[in-house]
């Protein structure tokens, strides 16, 4: 219904789309998704939106085609640094995804997160560990429960047993 009253509204498709996704079903998601380059060529936040519906369906090609439109629209676009990191991620390529995070300067936690994975990936430990403790503490239960959980990972890895601990307890009582 909300198409119907404005079909080019960005927000409104991506967040439909996403609900698709939950559901699976994933052609109809793509469907939605489809004519947003089209109807909003020169919008950074179009690419990215495409980009992450590419990477949730693992169309990893396509995402770094979108990725890449997008970066020579607006080669300061945090979120398309953001995504170009986090696809190197899901491709296993930590060394990049860490090159492409150092360009981040948003304080809101993102390159930290993206750091995290990718020091978990190269199995770098310690650095997971500090890259999770220095995620800016958002006062969201859910986002400091995940800050949590990858405290205890890296803690749990790194021989800190009671970090670890002492960390799920809180990461629970964050949701609680």
């Amino acid at each position: 219904a909300a198409l119907r009253l404005d079909p080019t509204n960005l927000q409104t498709r991506f967040h439909l789309a996403l609900n698709l996704e939950t559901r699976g079903d994933w052609d109809k998601a793509q469907a939605v998704m489809a004519p947003v380059l089209r109807m909003n060529p020169t919008d950074p936040l179009a690419y990215t939106r495409v980009a992450e519906m590419d990477m949730d369906l693992r169309h990893y090609e396509a995402a770094q085609t979108r990725i890449a439109q997008g970066i020579a629209i607006a080669p300061d676009s945090q979120a398309l640094v953001a995504d170009q990191a986090a696809l190197y991620l899901l491709q296993g390529d930590p060394q990049r995804a860490r090159q492409w995070s150092a360009k981040l300067t948003a304080t809101d936690g993102i390159r930290q997160q993206l750091d995290y994975s990718a020091y978990m990936q190269l199995r770098q430990f310690a650095q997971a560990l500090s890259a999770a403790q220095a995620i800016p503490d958002s006062g969201d239960g859910l986002a400091m429960a995940d800050k949590g959980l990858m405290i205890a990972a890296a803690a749990q890895f790194t021989g800190d047993q009671a970090l670890a601990r002492n960390t799920l307890a809180k990461a629970r009582d964050a949701i609680e």
